[in-house]
């Protein structure tokens, strides 16, 4: 099924008002007439193995054809709807070929009508007192609005012309919905998936708006991100909620009434944000191994750089010289004390160390998560600094987290950027019926 685009508001529609494609129903008619036929031929086996004696004999032979009998009964009344569907479906598509041709010729007329109205908007009257008009001026003002009257009437024609091509395409449809309700309603019982399917046939609409304002709402989230931090409990609700949206999508591609590539779309997000949250709590935890391991050997380094500057800032304060600062701050046991004050405060600084700050540009090319933006920035530096003490569990996992906010945040980023808005922009044509072909359902067709 495929959707033609083109400004239907002006002929009064939201959205193509004849989606369908009869060359699909002309082929799904042609297949279920096919499957009719099948089964009618193995009733009639079944029913030949009943009635024949000779050929069922034995102990369990009467058990057998009241069986076959059964099957038999069971299987017409399913070749009865096959056969009504099939049936339905071959007047079908016809008026689906003819109200798509129609409205589509409406449209063109529609559009053409509008450019017109465009290029002959209605004259404004003459000023109350203004100077009255030439000849020459009176004439261009009439033959403007001569143009502007033909292009509203050529639109109420283009408008008049489709709702003709859809009163019989309305009535068909519900004329051959009923037949097959009908045809339907019968002893044979629906399975629980039968019904799901139906429950979900008779409610795909308004499903389909709330997984697609979900995905919006998700993105939209992460967008605001770059510019406040969201509470923790706001990232799990949204999560949470995301979780939502993939279930719907996938009992919409169930069902056949969505794509199995917007549920996979869907499901790239939730498990990129699930795999980036397990790889980020990893990284903390080899984070804070790093820290450790790095904080004695820069204390250290800070003590030794302490007592080097004491002493060679103060190599020529001898107590007969400057006695003051000989005995404050240049004396063996004063540059012990700074040494110590040094490497306590320079230990304590490493194993409390915050993340650096990044800035928006970084936190955008990590995938719109600052926690990894923030990580990566921070590696580079330890990298350089102290290259053999940096976890690989730290490494590892925060480029995991990375990865992840980057795939998902850039499949998520495509597909919003080509599939569009739903009510504003209709996004890149060939994307949305791309998507389409990967409908599927289980006994279905390919959509």
């Amino acid at each position: 099924m495929s959707a033609r685009h083109g400004d239907w508001h002006l002929l009064g529609y939201d959205e193509d008002p004849v989606p369908g494609s009869w060359t699909d129903i002309q082929d799904a008619g042609t297949h279920y007439t096919r499957v009719a036929n099948k089964i009618e031929s193995q009733v009639r086996r079944l029913r030949n193995l009943a009635d024949d004696d000779e050929i069922l004999k034995g102990e369990y032979a009467d058990g057998l054809r009241e069986s076959c009998r059964d099957t038999a009964d069971d299987l017409e009344r399913a070749q009865g709807r096959f056969e009504t569907v099939g049936s339905q479906l071959g007047q079908w598509w016809e008026p689906v070929q003819t109200a798509r041709t129609e409205t589509w010729g409406a449209l063109q007329d529609a559009e053409e009508a509008q450019r017109s109205l465009d290029q002959n908007p209605e004259p404004m009257p003459r000023p109350y007192g203004g100077p009255e008009l030439t000849p020459d001026q009176q004439d261009a003002r009439d033959r403007q609005q001569r143009h502007h009257d033909n292009a509203v009437g050529a639109m109420e024609a283009a408008r008049g012309r489709a709702r003709r091509a859809l009163e019989p395409y309305d009535e068909k449809a519900e004329s051959v919905a009923k037949a097959i309700r009908d045809a339907s309603d019968d002893d044979m019982k629906d399975s629980r998936w039968d019904r799901f399917k139906n429950w979900i046939d008779d409610n795909a609409g308004w499903l389909k708006t709330v997984a697609d304002i979900i995905g919006w709402v998700v993105t939209v989230v992460a967008v605001v991100a770059l510019f406040c931090t969201p509470a923790g409990w706001v990232l799990a609700l949204v999560a949470a909620i995301a979780l939502v949206g993939v279930g719907i999508r996938f009992m919409l591609a169930a069902s056949g009434n969505g794509s199995w590539a917007d549920f996979a779309i869907d499901l790239v997000g939730v498990l990129t944000l699930g795999t980036g949250k397990i790889a980020a709590s990893l990284a903390k935890v080899g984070r804070t191994a790093t820290l450790r391991a790095i904080a004695p050997r820069a204390a250290n380094l800070a003590r030794g750089r302490a007592v080097t500057a004491a002493r060679e800032a103060f190599t020529n304060a001898r107590w007969f010289r400057k006695p003051g600062v000989w005995l404050t701050r240049s004396n063996p046991i004063s540059r012990w004390m700074a040494g110590r004050t040094a490497y306590t405060t320079t230990k304590h600084a490493w194993l409390t160390k915050e993340l650096p700050d990044v800035t928006r540009v970084e936190t955008l090319l990590a995938g719109l998560d600052d926690g990894a933006a923030a990580m990566r920035k921070e590696l580079a530096a330890l990298r350089t600094q102290f290259p053999d003490l940096v976890s690989p569990m730290y490494s590892r996992s925060a480029t995991a987290a990375l990865r992840a906010a980057q795939v998902g945040t850039g499949v998520d980023a495509l597909d919003k950027s080509l599939g569009g808005i739903p009510g504003v922009w209709d996004g890149v044509g060939p994307y949305g019926d791309l998507k389409d072909t990967t409908k599927y359902a289980p006994g279905g067709h390919l959509g």
